[in-house]
């Protein structure tokens, strides 16, 4: 089983130019991610792109006409004008084809993301599996690496998605925060900047528990493929006999069980945290929509303003504030997204170059000839280790000649023949196959 897991590290308390560098680290995964959704599906992410446009202009549309209706229904009931009435429904008829079309652009991006899902699901996975199977044995023996492996695994289905789905909210959020914004500002400028400082608290605290929730979950493989190990040990029958046998059962359990709390408590901590963040700054917004609703009454009542800006005004102000929290909202989740994707792209670029021959063409030997094998003065330790694993090991070996390799545990048997079939190369020293160096072959 892995080594225990240290405490994850605090984040870096630098000055803000700091922060800011390893924020536009984390946002540097972004374009690398649009290019592996942009080469699973490209019509699927151009229609995705359309549609989002379109649902970001309706909100604005919807409570420009709702209001037309509101002051074309006083205006009718003052006047009695039947061309004033037939104003009104056409007014309506607008509104429902608006209507229709925004139930039919959400649908249809529902489906689109599905469909993309599949796609780039798929392309991942692929990737994956396409790095590992030019992995050396070295990688899947260095636990880093290992871990770095089950992380991207584990999040590749979802995160590209997500954090592509997130940019096109942000995009969709902006475009419809600008025009509601442009019919705020005509009634009261000031509520535009009410939105904004009403909502950029609640993005600093769920951007700092993002981040927390990555810590978290990176530090945690090694202990959850040891929680995977216990519960493998206790249902499996290759190791129920020793388990039997040997009465290991209550102590692999209460280790399952301490895992499992250490787990819980983590989960719990940040979900609780989650809470009451969400609680303070929601009773935030909501006491900023009540202050601006409170002028903006006492402004219409005055007949300062007709009932339908009034109106407007409240619709507008609210969908204003859910855009806005929106778009730091999807920042927030871009940032978190980010940060898997840079295990995802880490695991992708690790160097795997030490199993190509040296000498291009590579050297072959006549087939069907027998060669002598040499260790030559050979000395080998494994990556990261400082002790030997075999050192100047030199034997010769003739065709037809068998040869038992005797030894305790670690005494290097089993490297020895790892060296032989260049699963590793030798520290120093040389393996030769027909007097050649198995590295040139």
């Amino acid at each position: 089983m892995p080594p225990a897991r240290p405490s994850p590290p605090a984040p870096p308390a630098g000055d803000i130019r700091s922060r800011l560098r390893a924020l536009a680290e984390v946002f540097a995964q972004v374009p690398g991610t649009f290019r592996m959704v942009w080469e699973a599906d490209r019509s699927g992410t151009l229609a995705i792109a359309g549609l989002t446009a379109v649902a970001a202009l309706l909100p604005a549309a919807l409570a420009w006409v709702g209001k037309l209706i509101v002051d074309g229904v006083v205006a009718a009931a003052r006047s009695g004008s039947p061309s004033d009435r037939d104003r009104v429904l056409a007014l309506v008829l607008l509104e429902l084809c608006l209507m229709g079309v925004s139930l039919v652009d959400g649908r249809l991006l529902g489906l689109l993301r599905e469909f993309l899902r599949t796609h780039l699901g798929n392309r991942i996975n692929e990737a994956i599996l396409e790095k590992a199977l030019t992995l050396e044995l070295r990688h899947f023996e260095d636990a880093a690496i290992y871990d770095k492996m089950q992380n991207a695994r584990r999040e590749a289905s979802s995160r590209p998605l997500s954090l592509v789905m997130q940019a096109f909210t942000l995009g969709q959020n902006a475009v419809t925060l600008a025009a509601l914004s442009a019919l705020l500002w005509g009634l009261s400028p000031w509520s535009v900047v009410v939105i904004v400082a009403a909502s950029v608290p609640a993005f600093v605290a769920e951007a700092r528990l993002s981040s927390e929730s990555f810590r978290v979950n990176t530090w945690r493989a090694p202990e959850g493929r040891r929680l995977n190990y216990l519960e493998w040990i206790l249902t499996r029958d290759s190791h129920v006999k020793e388990v039997k046998l040997f009465g290991l059962g209550p102590l692999i359990l209460s280790r399952y069980r301490e895992l499992f709390r250490k787990f819980f408590e983590e989960d719990r901590r940040l979900a609780v945290r989650r809470l009451v963040h969400g609680i303070a700054f929601g009773l935030l917004s909501l006491g900023a929509f009540y202050g601006m609703y409170v002028l903006v009454a006492g402004r219409a009542a005055r007949g300062e303003i007709t009932v339908g800006d009034m109106t407007l005004y409240l619709v507008v102000f609210r969908q204003g504030q859910g855009a806005f929290q929106g778009i730091l909202s999807s920042v927030g989740a871009m940032y978190e997204d980010s940060l898997y994707m840079s295990n995802l792209f880490a695991y992708l670029a690790i160097p795997t170059l030490g199993e190509d021959p040296r000498s291009q063409p590579a050297l072959t030997l006549p087939r069907g000839r027998p060669q002598e094998i040499v260790f030559d003065d050979v000395s080998f330790r494994y990556p990261g280790r400082e002790e030997w694993a075999l050192e100047r090991v030199s034997l010769r070996l003739a065709p037809g000649e068998k040869l038992g390799l005797v030894g305790e545990n670690g005494a290097g048997k089993s490297t020895l023949v790892k060296l032989l079939l260049r699963l590793y190369d030798p520290t120093a020293g040389r393996v030769l196959y027909g007097g050649i160096d198995i590295r040139d072959m």
